[in-house]
């Protein structure tokens, strides 16, 4: 990955020294160590050169090949993205986020950026969290945590494991990355009190496109399946057929997905992202939209 994105400049710490040498032997770039800066370096912030149009980062991607694709993203997307969160989560300096998330994986960006900006708290805890339920279970209400998000089959382990006490303290709980469970909806619905949401969207439009919040009244058992529900903000989404025409409603369609998240494209790939980034073919929306 690093030789696919060209990186001139690896940060790391003195610990992890050995590891890396070991990893990444034909590494030729230059390496920061953050324990090892000299404690005379200038504490005045730095000029930012970056513009909305400049990449923010590349998330890697398991591709049909088994060779994984690096997603491009830019400042404009992900600002894009975290104005919409800070919207509707609302946090304040009291609340605390848990980073759940492996910095590798895109929703880590909302965990991280989104908790700060919002000057709100984020708890890091340790990196084995995921696999002791039971640990993670009484970390969130142990430190009060306000909101996590989950791929429903850890909610669905996280709820056998334990009971739904670790719901208390949450005012947000989001699901996403997996088609969720009625039965799972419905229970964790009826349990808490708090902002449930259901997001759904590929790496390739920044972290989400689609969001969906529980409602009390619903009845969701009835339902075929958890609405992925509205586009966020400048988001549109539409479902076409094979003619890149829109479909009735009820109409089996694939989805097309375009606005302010959507990615420039695949590093170094331009085929495929010749085939994945379509041209739009409705012009009051001018932007690219991927299929």
């Amino acid at each position: 990955m690093l030789n696919d994105i060209g990186a001139k400049i690896l940060i790391t710490q003195s610990s992890l020294l050995n590891t890396i040498s070991e990893l990444l032997p034909s590494y030729t770039g230059k390496t920061i160590v953050l324990d090892q800066i000299e404690p005379n370096l200038s504490i005045s912030n730095p000029v930012s050169i970056s513009t909305p149009s400049h990449l923010a980062y590349v998330i890697y991607t398991s591709g049909s090949t088994g060779l994984p694709k690096g997603t491009m993203i830019e400042h404009q997307s992900i600002k894009n993205y975290i104005f919409w969160r800070k919207s509707t989560y609302n946090f304040s300096a009291e609340d605390k986020v848990l980073q759940r998330t492996a910095i590798s994986f895109d929703a880590s960006v909302w965990e991280i950026f989104v908790t700060l900006l919002s000057g709100s708290q984020l708890y890091i805890p340790p990196s084995d969290i995921n696999k002791n339920l039971i640990f993670l279970s009484e970390t969130i209400t142990r430190k009060s945590i306000r909101s996590i998000q989950f791929v429903p089959s850890l909610a669905r382990a996280l709820v056998a494991s334990s009971d739904t006490s670790f719901l208390h303290p949450l005012k947000y709980l989001t699901l996403g990355g997996e088609a969720i469970d009625k039965a799972l909806w419905q229970s964790l619905g009826d349990h808490f009190s708090g902002k449930l949401l259901n997001t759904y969207g590929p790496t390739e439009v920044t972290i989400d496109a689609a969001s969906y919040q529980y409602k009390k009244e619903d009845d969701y058992l009835h339902l075929n399946s958890i609405p992925i529900g509205a586009p966020i903000a400048n988001t549109q989404i539409y479902i076409l057929d094979e003619q890149m025409q829109p479909v009735p409603i009820g109409v089996r369609g694939e989805i097309y997905i375009g606005g302010e998240g959507l990615a420039r494209g695949y590093l170094n790939r331009p085929d495929l992202t010749a085939e994945r980034f379509v041209p739009n073919p409705f012009p009051h929306t001018p932007s690219s939209s991927l299929r």
